[in-house]
């Protein structure tokens, strides 16, 4: 899996512990005043962080 690959997974078990209008809110052009940052990475470096209270964090790493 690549950094792109993974944050899809994190967005997706981060968007379980969320409400269907908060995954809406975070769904929203980066633009608009009601967007939520739920769904955002945290950071650029890895590991790879999303999410706040509970906080998702992975690394894919190779044998």
């Amino acid at each position: 899996m690549d950094d792109t690959e993974i944050e899809e997974v994190l967005r997706r078990l981060v968007s379980r512990d969320l409400t269907e209008i908060e995954i809406i809110n975070a769904s929203l052009r980066r633009n608009d005043t009601r967007r939520a940052t739920h769904l955002d990475r945290i950071g650029t470096r890895r590991p790879i962080h999303f999410g706040e209270n509970p906080y998702y964090i992975a690394a894919f790493e190779k044998d």
